[in-house]
């Protein structure tokens, strides 16, 4: 076997479930006194254990770069959709074009039997959503368009999104505390043992200044990007649910330009 298949081997051997390495944290937690106190303490003051386990979770076995690049476009392809919201739009223009004011005053003769609630949006009548329906596909097809040219250069790779787990975990637990930093990175570190603990790796401990170096050289590359965090934690006063976490991590970069256009 060579070197780089051992390496893929390793990984592979490395990488655990969430629901298996979930129940192998739960383990170790009840058996460890710190941790299960500052799982409580943080509960207490608003911290999910969802949200505290998909970060813990994600700095340990999050998808590398590769799987995430692999996996969105699958996902979320919408350059197909786009041409085909373009050709509709075309389509139904040139439906308009052709009978005019005949087909729109039989739409507002339909829309005297239609119920209300299918009739269109704030009153307005069949024949006023259908004119403007080819503008609306064009401009969603636009965007759609941006949407997808912008998840090509989004994957992160896997060191940058441990980093990012780690620092929504920290700004997480600083919004919701009055405890000094130093408090915040030591109770980090208790849960980052019993997290590694639960992939099966060798055993390392994860040290306070460890966290608190790791954080901080995040905090200096990504100064916009921990200032949306921020925002992010201070407008929704909780932490994301586990599922928008997910979101967030894989396409941080991405929303954050988003949000600033």
């Amino acid at each position: 076997m060579s070197d780089r298949e051992g390496k893929r081997t390793s990984r592979r051997k490395i990488r655990v479930s969430i629901p298996k390495w979930e129940a192998k944290f739960d383990a170790i937690v009840a058996e460890s006194k710190e941790a299960t106190l500052v799982l409580s303490r943080w509960g207490f003051i608003g911290l999910s254990d969802g949200f505290v386990k998909a970060a813990l979770w994600v700095y340990f076995c999050g998808p590398t770069k590769h799987e995430v690049a692999t996996a969105l476009p699958a996902k979320m392809n919408l350059r197909p959709l786009c041409r085909q919201m373009v050709a509709v739009a075309d389509d139904l223009e040139k439906v308009l074009d052709l009978f005019g004011a005949k087909l729109l005053a039989t739409l507002n003769e339909m829309d005297k039997v239609v119920p209300p609630k299918l009739s269109g949006m704030n009153g307005q009548k069949i024949s006023e959503l259908a004119g403007y329906q080819p503008k609306l596909l064009r401009v969603c097809a636009s965007v759609f368009g941006f949407f997808s040219d912008t998840i090509d250069g989004m994957p992160a790779d896997r060191k940058l999104v441990s980093s990012r787990a780690l620092a929504w975990l920290f700004l997480s637990a600083r919004s919701f505390t009055t405890k000094s930093k130093a408090k915040t990175y030591s109770q980090i570190a208790t849960l980052l043992d019993a997290a590694n603990q639960a992939t099966g790796k060798p055993e390392r401990f994860s040290s306070t200044e460890e966290v608190r170096a790791r954080i901080s050289r995040f905090q200096k590359a990504f100064p916009r990007e921990v200032a949306w965090i921020r925002f992010y934690l201070e407008n929704n006063e909780v932490p994301p649910s586990r599922t928008d976490f997910a979101v967030l991590l894989a396409l941080g970069p991405a929303f954050y330009r988003l949000s600033h256009q």
